[in-house]
Formats: structure tokens, C-alpha cells, sequence
């Protein structure tokens, strides 16, 4: 079976190089997801905090050029999903995997190994 990888913990060397440290609501929207991560009750469910988790890190990465708005529209999306109810979260995740992840891809049929 086909296992997605972890996100990178707060304290890994890849997000302090990001300095995702800086931002309070980086960091919090970042730990919602990987709580999320942790708590997932099947492979599906952790793919899509994954997927979630690394969009995350991406739009931060690159808001020199894509500016702060698309960052803070996903951060603002995961903070203010309900605090202990984890399938919003999942929900955002699958969102994005749709609309804009599967819309890069040219083979789909790793999706189908999470049943999505």
C-alpha cells in the first residue's frame, strides 16, 4: 500500500529555515493541522491533512510572489474550523486536492489507492 509521509514537526530544520516561527498565525493554523495529522483515523484522512499541511507551507513559502493573501486565506480557513472536530479540516484537504492539486495531475490512480 502506497503511505503518504509526515509533515514536518514545528521544531524541524525545514520550517525554521522557512521561518514559520515568525508568524503566531502560521503556527497556529500549522499545529490545528497537525494535530489533525495525528488524530486521523485511516491513511485517506492523514493524506488529506497532509495535503492541506504542505499547501499550507507552500503558500508561505512563496508569498514574496504570490503575495500574503492566498496564505492567509487557508490559515484563516483551518483556524477558524471548529476546535476538536478534526473532519472540517479533512474537508478543506479535499477540497484543495480537487480542485487544485487533481487539476495538475495527469494520473489519478494513486488517488484511488485512499479510496478518494
Amino acid at each position: 500500500m502506497t503511505t503518504t509521509s509526515p509533515l514536518p514537526k514545528l521544531n524541524s530544520d525545514q520550517l525554521r529555515e522557512l521561518g514559520l516561527s515568525q508568524r503566531a498565525d502560521a503556527v497556529g493554523a500549522y499545529r490545528r493541522i497537525l494535530k489533525a495529522e495525528s488524530r486521523a483515523r485511516s491513511e485517506g484522512e492523514a493524506m488529506l491533512a497532509r495535503v492541506l499541511g504542505h499547501l499550507l507551507l507552500e503558500l508561505y513559502a512563496r508569498r514574496k510572489i504570490l503575495g500574503d493573501q492566498p496564505f492567509e486565506k487557508v490559515s484563516i480557513e483551518v483556524t477558524s474550523s471548529p476546535q476538536g472536530d478534526d473532519s472540517p479540516l479533512f474537508g478543506i484537504g479535499q477540497r484543495y486536492l480537487d480542485r487544485l492539486i487533481r487539476a495538475c495531475a495527469s494520473d489519478f490512480s494513486s488517488y484511488q489507492l485512499f479510496g478518494i
